[in-house]
């Protein structure tokens, strides 16, 4: 049935342990940190720094709730999207099956392992690069130890004794407890900004390309709206609570954002290559079959085929064919009345180029280079090869060839009833010079 192609097979029991290892994995500088086996790089500061000085506030989004937000909302979204995505193509498949048996077989274990397939990959890689965004805010904070700017609040030197009158003091001047402190030398860069950041912006993308309901068409970008507010509201209250300065913030905006990009990449190239029943967008229609996938926007044509790889794209007049194979690699591109071909295998390439009356072909193997350039009556051959070197021009009916190899030369050039010989080698040099019945031999040794 073709309701069935999109089912995917399910994933081994060692991909699954190297997925839940790498999960793990990313998750240890987080629990490294909380048990206080890793500490923060030692920095010297100010007693009576006044960056340091503002005064130590209730957060209004602690960290536990920021992590509840930024996992419970993306999550119970996408649960939601794709129960209803599924449900349509369920119910586009019973429409087109034959009888009630038909029906019952395919609602017993193909829906929900298709749902299953699906819930896996987009959480694999919401989850990946949730871990990813908190590793790496704890092992660039531990690297830098930047204070935050209520850390005198918590560290209370003893400002009038004899470390502070001494200048520039470590942690080690602190009263208050050595764990407290160090949980406040982990301000760069915003982790609260980073997770909710990358979390709502990876619900943005993933309801801009998944969202099911055509209408009314103005509650996806509410809902899109609504998740880049909470993420802004999470961020700046950081700022109003003493716990970061702004530049900590826009940080961690930039590095979620970044680590966002990749994993929505990666869904997204997912969805395209996955087998399924068409689907309705805003865009066009999709339909995919025998592993690759069609496309139709306006006038464009897109053709992707999953084995190697090949791309077709077509608009207007334009073509572009993309195919790569093992170490292989072929693209054609058509515009109008031009034409781009590379061809590129191993060590070797070749770009052949043809525009209107024009013509230019490049082969390059191994140290050997071939350019051959036409372009109306004229023509033109480069060949290079490891030390040597050939260069034939030809325009109308004049004709030069040049030849070197080593410390050898050699050029000949053809006019009409013309013609010129220069050989040159080592100290030596030869001039032939032959224009209608006269001739001329010059040589120099």
């Amino acid at each position: 049935m073709e309701f069935t192609k999109g089912l995917v097979k399910g994933r081994s029991f060692v991909h699954t342990a190297v997925d839940v290892a790498v999960l793990l994995l990313l998750a240890l500088p987080l629990v490294l940190v909380k048990t206080h086996v890793l500490e923060p790089a030692d920095r010297l500061f100010y007693c009576d720094d006044v960056t340091l000085s503002f005064p130590a506030k209730k957060e209004r989004f602690p960290t536990w709730l920021v992590f509840v937000l930024s996992l419970a909302i993306p999550i119970v979204m996408i649960m939601i999207v794709e129960m209803e995505a599924i449900k349509r193509v369920f119910l586009k498949a019973a429409a087109d099956a034959k009888d009630v048996d038909e029906i019952i077989e395919m609602s017993r274990d193909r829906v929900s392992d298709l749902l299953h397939d699906r819930l896996t990959r987009i959480l694999l890689a919401f989850k990946f690069g949730f871990l990813l965004t908190d590793a790496t805010h704890w092992l660039t904070a531990l690297t830098v130890g930047e204070f935050q700017p209520s850390f005198l609040s918590y560290c209370r030197p003893n400002v009038t004794g004899h470390a502070c009158a001494a200048g520039l003091v470590s942690v080690s001047a602190c009263s208050n407890d050595g764990i407290q402190v160090n949980d406040h030398r982990l301000s760069y860069w915003s982790e609260n900004a980073a997770i909710s950041v990358y979390s709502m912006t990876f619900l943005i993308i993933y309801l801009q390309v998944r969202w099911p309901w055509g209408n009314p068409s103005l509650v996806r970008p509410l809902v899109q709206l609504h998740a880049l507010i909470l993420a802004q509201v999470i961020s700046l209250s950081q700022v109003a609570d003493n716990e970061h300065v702004f530049c900590e913030i826009l940080a961690g905006w930039v590095f979620g954002g970044t680590i966002t990009l990749l994993m929505a990449s990666y869904f997204c190239v997912w969805f395209a290559r996955c087998q399924g029943q068409p689907r309705h967008t805003d865009r066009g229609v999709q339909t995919k079959k025998r592993g690759g996938a069609w496309t139709e926007l306006g006038l464009g044509l897109r053709l992707l085929t999953v084995h190697g790889l090949g791309l077709l794209t077509v608009h207007g007049l334009g073509l572009r064919l993309l195919t790569v194979h093992g170490l292989g690699l072929r693209l054609l591109t058509v515009h109008g009345l031009g034409l781009r071909l590379l061809t590129v295998h191993g060590l070797g390439l070749r770009l052949l180029t043809a525009h209107g009356l024009g013509l230019r072909l490049l082969t390059v193997h191994g140290l050997g280079l071939r350019l051959l350039t036409v372009h109306g009556l004229g023509l033109r051959l480069l060949t290079v090869h490891g030390l040597g070197l050939r260069l034939l021009t030809v325009h109308g009916l004049g004709l030069r060839l040049l030849t070197a190899h080593g410390l050898g030369l050699r050029l000949l050039t053809v006019h009409g009833l013309g013609l010129r010989l220069l050989t040159v080698h080592g100290l030596g040099l030869r001039l032939l010079t032959a224009h209608g019945l006269r001739l001329r031999l010059l040589t120099v040794h």
